[in-house]
């Protein structure tokens, strides 16, 4: 998302087998990664187990498909080393381009340049942009997105400061932002800084801190006004579908019925997917959700 923001999807030869958005960005691309985790055919329970259980062992949960590299011969591939559950480890990624790509290509140019990104705040993701700007040479486009993204995060952040000074008996709500809930896990990293200029109050979590399960009793003490469910790789049906049980209380009984964000019917499924999990452009769009 952040190269095609900065102008280059013609130039995107290869992707993973999440990268879904935007589909200009697809049509050249390759897909490069597998997985044997099926999300689509698993609870979240399920998914928790199968997960825990591979990194208990040491497994990736992830593989990269040398033949499929060699064949586009990227001479920049960018990567990851916030999270071995959400993508390819910047590990696997070194260590597979070590081994396939020559120390020159067969231009005669300089070997795969590999440029791994992990922001941890909002602000992080915007440097990552820039990064990715003077990388590959549009240093200015990225300078152009980044002053775009803050402007719109700025507006949203007037807006809410004026609607609750217009309305000073209202409160900032007390907000659980959940990643997922078979157990509960709090969002982490930027998620912090998105609330904060949403108008909500939230301390599960502190910006740049790595996502946290919390137990059921947890969040009963924390007693939120508002829970927002974005499920980390879901779209918003799978949210909503999901949390369902939840709310019919089928699940977790009492604990969960008592809750005053539950009981005041302010529970609301995000698409965690688009909006809330990928350090990139949207989550300025998930922010302005988070405030309405």
């Amino acid at each position: 998302e952040i190269l095609a923001g900065l102008g280059l999807s013609e130039k995107i030869v290869g992707v993973t087998h999440c990268c879904d958005y935007p589909t200009s960005a697809l049509r050249n691309a390759v897909v490069v990664t597998t997985s044997d985790v099926r999300p689509a055919l698993l609870s979240q329970d399920e998914i928790h187990l199968r997960v825990s259980g591979a990194l208990r062992k040491g497994d990736s949960l992830y593989a990269l498909d040398e033949e499929a590299l060699k064949l586009i011969k990227p001479t920049h591939i960018f990567t990851q080393s916030l999270c071995d559950i959400c993508a390819v480890s910047a590990p696997l990624v070194n260590n597979t381009c070590a081994r396939i790509f020559p120390t020159k290509q067969e231009d005669g140019s300089d070997k795969t340049k590999i440029v791994s990104l992990e922001p941890q705040s909002l602000n992080d993701v915007w440097e990552t942009i820039r990064v990715a700007g003077r990388v590959l040479g549009v240093e200015a486009k990225a300078e152009e997105m980044i002053g775009g993204y803050v402007k719109d995060l700025q507006e949203v952040q007037t807006i809410v400061e004026g609607y609750l000074k217009t309305n000073a008996h209202i409160k900032k709500p007390k907000v659980a932002f959940l990643e997922w809930h078979e157990p509960f896990v709090t969002g982490g990293h930027w998620i912090a800084d998105m609330m904060e200029i949403a108008g909500g109050r939230y301390t599960l979590n502190k910006t740049g801190c790595r996502s946290e399960c919390i137990t059921d009793e947890q969040l009963v003490q924390y007693n939120p006004d508002v829970i927002l469910i974005g499920p980390c790789g879901f779209s918003v049906e799978r949210a909503t579908n999901d949390t369902l049980p939840l709310l019919n209380h089928s699940k977790r009984g009492p604990l969960w019925k008592n809750l005053r964000a539950v009981q005041d019917e302010k529970v609301f499924a995000l698409d965690g997917n688009s909006y809330y999990a990928r350090p990139g452009p949207r989550l300025v769009q998930g922010t302005g959700l988070m405030a309405k």
